[in-house]
Parts: structure tokens; sequence; C-alpha cells
């Protein structure tokens, strides 16, 4: 059984330290993505989390953020908060719609669960979670260009709302205990706070990248993770406008 920091320990987790470095450019920037348009409404005062606040221990922070609306193609819509850290208007515009393209390829299942997207300047980690998205314009940038893994990173972080909403649901609990092993070393760590957001990476890869990734690391998520599959594929997600590789059927 699972519980607080425990792990079940029994077939050892295959990736470290998580899914997205050994995925990393599965997801293309050229895949379908559901923005549609970017909107500035103004400058409001907003409190908001920024992890470099007391001395890098992160804390909440009076900014006066440039306010965007996101449309989805999908009739969902975001709010984004801009620190103004991140430059003059035009370079606050320019990165505001840079992110909002890239939120914009993930799932409807992901998006509809994101009501406020927090951008910064700076090279923090990237955060997920209370219905939100917490970005660092410099290491989105790093992620996408030395790493090659900002998609995954993002769609892993994504799914933390994901993960507050069915984390401890008896179902999941269920295709745990039933797998009896993690994805990831950082799943098995943390298995409360992060096997949701592993598993479901691991899931979308091979569900919907499949014809992306080899056959030795397919047969690696579906020898791990079994029940967890099983478990999201009986979600039936909205997933739009995500799309199954053209190379073949959804698997």
């Amino acid at each position: 059984m699972i519980s607080g920091g425990s792990c079940l320990g029994q077939k050892p987790w295959p990736y470290k330290p998580g899914v997205a470095e050994n995925y990393a450019g599965v997801i293309h920037s050229t895949d379908p993505s559901a923005f549609a348009s970017i909107v500035y409404v103004g400058q409001q005062a907003k409190t908001v989390f920024d992890r470099r606040a007391n001395n890098n221990n992160g804390g909440r922070i009076k900014i006066e953020a440039h306010v965007f609306t996101i449309t989805w193609s999908d009739s969902l819509s975001s709010k984004l908060l801009a620190n103004p850290d991140i430059g003059d208007l035009t370079t606050v515009t320019a990165q505001a719609e840079r992110h909002a393209r890239i939120v914009g390829l993930l799932p409807h299942c992901l998006r509809s669960l994101i009501d406020r997207i927090v951008l910064h300047g700076g090279n923090m980690a990237l955060g997920g979670g209370n219905r939100g998205l917490l970005l660092y314009s410099e290491r989105t940038m790093r992620h996408e260009t030395k790493a090659g893994k900002l998609h995954e990173i993002m769609l892993h972080e994504a799914a933390h709302n994901l993960g507050q909403i069915m984390q401890r649901s008896p179902e999941w609990v269920a295709a745990q205990n039933s797998d009896n092993a993690f994805i990831s070393k950082y799943a098995q760590d943390f298995p409360q706070r992060e096997d949701v957001s592993e598993s479901f990476l691991a899931w979308f890869i091979l569900r919907y990248h499949r014809h992306r990734i080899t056959e030795e690391q397919a047969n690696t998520i579906r020898d791990q993770i079994p029940a967890r599959l099983k478990y999201f594929d009986e979600q039936n997600y909205h997933m739009s406008p995500v799309e199954a590789d053209a190379g073949g059927p959804r698997e």
C-alpha cells in the first residue's frame, strides 16, 4: 500500500529522474495547438506565487501584472498574468503569446483545469496545481533549446491539476497497488505528488505518440504501469487538439 512518502518497491523504476528527461522531444512544437487568440487587458495589482521570494524558498508576492486573456479554439479560456520583470510591454506581449501557444498543445482535459497562468522572468522550476501553471520565461527557453523537453515538462506540470482531483481516489490507488511499481524514480520518491503527472505523461506518449518512440520504450511503459494505463483509458478524456500519430491508430 502507498502512504505518505513510502514506495511499493517491488519492480524497479525504469527511468531516472523522470519521464520527461527520457522522452524529450516526443511532443513537437508543430503538433496541433488549441491557441486561438490572446488579448491584452491591462495592468492590475495581483498576488502571485514566486519561487524566488523569501531567498528562493518561495512565497506570495504582489505585482502590477500585465493581464492577458487567452482564448482556446475549443471554447475554453485562461488568464495569463505576466510579471513586469520580463521587460517592456512589447517584450511581455511576445512572451505571453509564446507561452500561450505552448500551453495550447495541451489536451482539453488539462487546459480545462487551468484558470490562471503566472509567467515570471527568471530561471526557476516550472510548476502546476491549484488550477494554474507557474512559468519562468528563461527556464522554458532553456528547456526548449538546451534540453529539448519543454513540451513534456509542460504536460507533466499541467497534469498536477488533474492529480489534485484524482490522486487519492480509490480507483487510482487500486491501480497503483495493482501495478506494484512506478514509471520513474521521481514518481516513486513522491508517490502522492508526482505519480499522476509522471504516469499521465507516459500514458499520453504511448497512446498518442507511439510511433515516435521505440518498441522497447513502448514495452517498458506497458509492462511497468498496466493498471494505470487502463485507468487513464477508462476516463475517456477530451483530448482536443491532440491527435494520434498519422502512422497508425491510437494504441
